[in-house]
């Protein structure tokens, strides 16, 4: 009973480091990425402000309105990762 129940012990707590070492690594790459994937985001915002205005009275407003739907999620996404919002 007590080394199975040790063994058991180890065994859960080597899952658990190895677990925590890859979420350290996950996070350390994503905080690697963001200032690249901010910079997209801007661009992308960007983008769809000029094609929803070179759009505007030629499309129906449904297309219209996934523009701004876009645009809103976007920028709360963007503003968010700042801690802004």
């Amino acid at each position: 009973g007590r080394i199975y129940g040790a063994s058991i012990a180890m065994s859960i707590g080597d899952q658990t480091e190895k677990r925590t070492r890859h979420n350290q690594k996950a996070n350390a790459n994503l905080i690697a990425a963001a200032p690249d994937m901010a910079m997209e985001i801007k661009k992308q915002i960007e983008w769809l402000k000029h094609a929803r205005a070179e759009c505007a009275g030629l499309v129906r407003g449904s297309i219209l309105n996934g523009f701004d739907q876009s645009i809103k999620y976007l920028t709360a996404g963007l503003a968010k990762a700042r801690g802004e919002g």
